[in-house]
């Protein structure tokens, strides 16, 4: 069944994104490593078939005014680097020498191999790298998490633990090859967004309580087992979605969830 992120959790990320959409000037001064991990992306991902590659290799003292990659207003670090559809193949480098990094968007290209290790990243809040053909895991999510999409991958293994990422608001794994369980959820008073649809999750879809903006809960088509939680107290909910898995019990009362326009729980 073919599904995507909401419209609205796709909306927010684009927003936020436009926001930082800046563009640098071409006289950036950023570290010998940065430009690095700049050079080993364009020659790993096979710049010269990129659709824009523009200043890309170019000498240093430039980097910043590469497309898609974007400086603080100093020049002096990589902050940005978003090359969302442009033909981008081949494999990510590690990305640890980029300390100052916030967002990383390489969605809806080619791209293979596995998600580079992101936990050393401590400003990393968007990782967008849906779309693609990675395998392998998801690695552990850096504490200022906002933004991870990975939905439309060939991603195996389980999910990583959320607890404590307290920024995060979307985690979008949809249409992978993910096994283990749904980690718990507690804590994540930001989160909105959890979409895990169409994998091979087992186990019991974890407590929902004290998740107050949580407005779209979707992990159908898998194969977990046991009641579907309490939904008292999500006043945000606009969609649960849990079909096709193997759930047991009583429905939940959804009386004060004013928000609610989709619940699906049929097929189990």
């Amino acid at each position: 069944m073919a599904r995507r992120v909401s419209r609205r959790a796709r909306g927010g990320i684009l927003a936020a994104l436009l926001l930082v959409d800046a563009v640098c000037g071409a006289h950036a001064a950023i570290p010998l490593t940065e430009r690095q991990v700049l050079l080993n992306l364009y020659t790993g991902t096979h710049g010269g078939s990129w659709v824009n590659s523009t200043g890309w290799n170019g000498p240093a003292g430039t980097e910043c005014g590469w497309y898609g990659v974007t400086c603080d207003a100093g020049q002096t670090h990589v902050e940005f680097i978003q090359l969302i559809d442009n033909g981008l193949s081949g494999t990510l480098p590690a990305l640890n020498a980029l300390q100052r990094l916030q967002i990383f968007d390489v969605h809806s290209n080619a791209v293979g191999g596995s998600i580079p290790p992101l936990a050393g990243l401590p400003y990393l809040s968007f990782f967008l790298c849906d779309r693609n053909m990675m395998t392998g895991s998801i690695p552990p999510l850096p504490s200022n998490m906002s933004v991870f999409t990975a939905f439309e991958n060939h991603l195996s293994g389980s999910i990583p633990p959320l607890a404590g990422l307290s920024s995060l608001s979307v985690f979008a794994v949809s249409t992978n090859q993910l096994t283990g369980t749904i980690p718990m959820l507690h804590g994540l008073s930001n989160l909105d967004t959890f979409v895990a649809f169409d994998n091979k999750l087992s186990g019991s879809i974890p407590s929902l309580a004290g998740l107050g903006k949580l407005g779209d809960f979707s992990v159908g088509s898998n194969l977990l087992t046991g009641p579907i939680p309490a939904l008292t107290g999500l006043g945000a909910l606009t969609t649960f979605e849990a079909s096709h898995n193997q759930l047991s019990g009583p429905l939940p009362n959804l009386s004060g969830l004013t928000a609610l326009v989709d619940f699906y729980a049929y097929d189990n």
